[in-house]
């Protein structure tokens, strides 16, 4: 657990760990957005794909400075290793001639992932 905390109880620990894994998965949702819109050939999919990109990391900086103004440590994250595995697997798709349809599953396996991240913050 983090020991980042303003008074270093559980309760706050638990938060921050909730706060890192959230900020962890805009960070992913981001980039996965961004990459998959690089890859689409549909130009109406890649400007959905890539406004969407550019309006998650709205989130991320508020997140961070709030939780720095409560005396958490500065949060400097950039996504999960599975994130950027997931990431290097649609970059790869695409390389090998991946279509869009299989494109637009990549995103949809990785957003179902972000869902599945925060449940489970939900739950904590």
């Amino acid at each position: 657990m983090s020991t980042n905390t303003v008074d270093g109880s559980t309760k706050n620990k638990e938060m921050e760990t909730v706060l890192l894994d959230l900020i962890k998965t805009l960070e992913d949702s981001q980039k996965g957005f961004a990459d998959i819109g690089d890859h689409l050939k549909d130009i109406s999919l890649k400007r959905f794909f890539l406004a969407r990109a550019s309006s998650v990391p709205t989130s991320a900086p508020n997140w961070r400075t709030n939780s720095t103004a409560q005396g958490m440590a500065d949060v400097k994250e950039s996504g999960t290793v599975a994130g950027a595995i997931h990431r290097t697997w649609g970059d790869l798709k695409a390389k090998l001639g991946g279509d869009d349809h299989g494109l637009l599953e990549t995103a949809e396996q990785g957003e179902d992932e972000a869902k599945k991240s925060l449940r489970k913050g939900s739950r904590s």
